[in-house]
This record gives C-alpha cells, structure tokens and sequence, in this order.
C-alpha cells in the first residue's frame, strides 16, 4: 500500500496464482484505509474462486494496525471493516476460513516486496493493473 500526493493504491500478491492485483484507489484515504481495501480485495479474490484449492486461506499485511481493524472507528475505515466481516462471513458459509497474519515490513520477503512495488506503482498509474509474478 502506498499514498504518495494525495493519491492512494494497493496491492494483492497470489503467489499460488502467480499473480500480483494492484488498485488505484480513490484520493485521499488513509494510509491504514487503503491497507484494509487491501483484504477487503484478498478475502473478495478468494470468495470468487470457482475452484476451491484450499480450505484455509492466509491474508497477510506489513500493517500492525490494520490488524486491529475491528477497533477503530474512524468513519472511513468503518464501512470497509463491515465488508472484510461481511467476505469473512461468506467464505465461512461456504466452509473456508481466512486467518490474518503480520509479516514485518522490508526484510525481503519476497510477495510483501512485490505488493509494495506494485502498489506504488499503481499509485503512479492510478489504474488497476494485473501484473504476473515472475521470478522463484
């Protein structure tokens, strides 16, 4: 995720479908909105699938805070914190779970890399962009 002049994006790594999702989003988000309009679109992409591959599903973030996404209340989070529990929901119904896991930012880890270079492109382009991963 990345915010750069008042413009913001983010970022979705697949590694299981070798394929980065970046997203311009609209202007003026917060930082830690834009990183929940990141699981919002983690848990969407995985609910959409027409073909279950896995039961459990991992979201992770570089963002502590948006972790604790339940708790705050700022007035532009809160009606995404209501999506991701609605998608939450919706997996669960159809007998998948998604747990969300903190991974530290910048020590090389290689689809948190990815997200953060894409989402910064995006934020250049401001456009939605479907990038393969290539590489290991």
């Amino acid at each position: 995720m990345t915010q750069r002049r008042k413009k913001c994006s983010c970022a979705v790594v697949l590694p299981s479908q070798n394929l980065s999702l970046s997203y311009g989003l609209p202007p003026n988000l917060t930082i830690f909105s834009a990183e929940l309009m990141a699981f919002k679109f983690s848990l969407q992409i995985t609910s959409n699938q027409t073909e279950i591959k896995h039961q459990k599903y991992i979201v992770c973030t570089d963002s502590l805070s948006s972790l604790d996404y339940r708790s705050h209340q700022q007035h532009q989070s809160r009606n995404v914190a209501i999506e991701i529990e609605n998608s939450v929901t919706q997996l669960e119904k159809k007998g998948l779970s998604a747990l969300f896991k903190w991974l530290p930012p910048h020590c090389s880890i290689t689809g948190n890399e990815l997200a953060d270079q894409d989402a910064k492109q995006a934020c250049q382009l401001g456009l939605i962009t479907q990038i393969p991963i290539t590489g290991p």
